[in-house]
């Protein structure tokens, strides 16, 4: 897949809407793409994350380790698995595996920090959506537990 049909699938991703196309280039360019076959894993619940992982093909379905949901989550073309894993070191909390022939692209999260001291307009967009993402949590949250105090 080419880098000019990588960007829009970023700039389609909530937490880089708003980020320079400079700066989606770069993590088009320098991201590893990764193809998948079906039931191939991308990565095991439990394991440290490299990263996150945007799906430029297929679908991966996520296996949580423990039974929370009565079905698992399937992720198609455009999705970003893993946000929280290009700024931070997390352990995958489910298993992903390619449900049919997939690609994805990982941006690490050494990656993630070039851009964002190489961009730092597109590290202001960026942390001022996950505040945004944080503020719509944060009412969710209260509004759920209202009704129980």
């Amino acid at each position: 897949m080419r880098i000019d049909e990588i960007i829009p699938l970023l700039k389609a991703v909530r937490l880089f809407r708003d980020v320079e196309i400079e700066a989606l280039r770069l993590l088009a360019f320098s991201g590893t793409k990764q193809n998948l076959a079906p039931d191939d894993i991308l990565f095991f619940s439990g394991m440290a994350s490299e990263g996150g992982y945007l799906v430029l093909e297929g679908r991966i379905r996520m296996e949580p380790l423990h039974e929370t949901r009565s079905l698992p989550l399937v992720y198609g073309r455009g999705v970003l698995i893993g946000q929280a894993a290009l700024f931070a070191p997390i352990h995958h909390p489910a298993t992903a595996l390619a449900l049919d022939n997939a690609m994805v692209l990982l941006m690490s999260r050494a990656l993630m920090l070039k851009v964002l001291e190489a961009y730092p307009q597109s590290a202001r967009a960026m942390q001022q959506s996950l505040n945004d993402e944080m503020q719509v949590f944060s009412k969710t949250l209260l509004r759920i537990s209202a009704p129980l105090a």
